[in-house]
């Protein structure tokens, strides 16, 4: 308890106990913390983004992140590589899907009706079907969970012959009729640096990568 002190005739003067100038100590400690977080979200600009799916939201964001330098350090460039591997075996994984559900043959059917023999290219179509069947096992939550280099790396060159086929291409080019990222064309035509062991994403692909 503060004592209370005469100091002259006219003055008295209050002693504070050393708990009571400890206390006002960390009042004045916590005032000045707040003035300086005040001053801080002063300064800070919110934004709400509002869209449906596919909209660019992310993107948005990504951008604004890159142009305003920032730095994305190793580990941050792996979880980007990551999601990038994601994409592509997912993207054409939607593609192979579309294809079958909207009737499209393969490349290979076409040009299989006029060669007498066709051996090549049924082997060839059988090889594709194969292969899109392999991709449409997929589970879409463990792929997202699992997916590293060593499991990308097994599913490229699939993916590169399936990109290949014009069957495919047809069904990208009625994409508006399902759902698939717009980045995904620009990572399938870099399949083969994508699947290099030295890929490390650039700020471009980084701001194309869907999360």
């Amino acid at each position: 308890m503060a004592e209370m002190v005469w100091s002259c005739s006219c003055c008295i003067r209050i002693k504070s106990s050393p708990e009571e100038t400890e206390q006002r100590s960390r009042s004045r400690q916590i005032d000045k913390l707040l003035e300086k977080d005040k001053h801080h979200f002063k300064r800070q600009v919110k934004i709400l983004l509002l869209g449906a799916g596919e909209s660019g939201k992310s993107t948005f964001i990504k951008q604004m992140k890159i142009i305003h330098g920032l730095h994305f350090d190793d580990e941050l460039l792996r979880e980007y590589r990551t999601i990038i591997y994601q994409n592509v075996v997912l993207g054409m994984k939607v593609l192979v899907d579309a294809r079958r559900k909207l009737g499209i043959a393969w490349g290979e059917e076409g040009s299989q009706e006029s060669d007498l023999g066709g051996g090549d290219s049924r082997s060839k179509i059988d090889r594709l079907t194969e292969n899109a069947e392999k991709l449409l096992r997929i589970d879409n939550q463990k792929t997202n969970e699992l997916m590293d280099t060593r499991m990308f790396l097994d599913y490229a060159p699939i993916v590169t012959e399936l990109w290949r086929d014009s069957g495919i291409r047809r069904a990208f080019d009625r994409r508006r009729e399902f759902q698939l990222p717009d980045s995904v064309q620009y990572f399938l035509d870099n399949i083969n640096r994508i699947g290099s062991t030295r890929y490390v994403p650039s700020n471009q692909e980084i701001g194309r990568a869907h999360v």
